[in-house]
């Protein structure tokens, strides 16, 4: 019988197949590198533009809180030049309301009456005042009472001067009364 040595063929065949082998896994490693660099490359641009779109959030950011630092500033500013026209409102009204009430209780005095100190508080008159006589008192209340700018008038420590003193023997007396400010045309037309 012959023999045949098959070795060489199997061995031929061996090698054929692990050269195969080593070319398949030697594509697949480059196959694999290649889509690990594609991928990290892929991954590496992804990384860079959020890190830009970050930077450019976080420039927005600031510029944002400077200008709504600004607009706080200029509420604040706001929010006290209202307060402060607010109180030049009421300082003016105050102001016409006491030009008004000094005014108005001008017109009520008499000829015999007059006023040597007075205070007002709340449209509160509180006042020192002379009169050369009781009648001139009496008709100071009067016209107080008649006059729809003014409501309860009281007189109040009455005392008589000396004939022969600085005053001239005048009768010193204690005023409080209230402004209520000028008529309705109502109590005009009624008058």
């Amino acid at each position: 019988m012959i023999r045949v040595n098959l070795l060489e063929v199997r061995e031929e065949r061996r090698r054929l197949a692990v050269r195969n082998f080593l070319i398949a896994s030697a594509a697949m490693l480059l196959l694999t590198l290649t889509i690990i660099f594609v991928w990290h490359g892929s991954l590496s641009s992804e990384i860079a533009d959020v890190r830009q779109e970050i930077a450019r959030v976080q420039s927005e950011t600031r510029k944002l809180e400077k200008i709504v630092g600004q607009v706080e500033q200029i509420k604040k500013k706001k929010d006290d030049v209202e307060k402060k026209l607010a109180t030049i409102r009421g300082l003016e009204t105050n102001r016409m309301d006491m030009v008004d009430l000094l005014l108005a209780f001008a017109d009520v005095l008499l000829d015999e009456t007059w006023v040597t100190e007075m205070s007002v508080e709340n449209r509160q008159i509180q006042a020192k005042a002379k009169a050369i006589d009781m009648q001139s008192i009496g008709l100071l209340v009067k016209k107080l009472r008649a006059d729809g700018r003014f409501s309860n008038p009281r007189v109040s420590n009455i005392k008589v001067g000396a004939a022969g003193g600085n005053d001239g023997g005048a009768i010193g007396f204690e005023l409080s009364v209230a402004y209520v400010g000028e008529q309705s045309n109502e109590s005009k037309q009624a008058n």
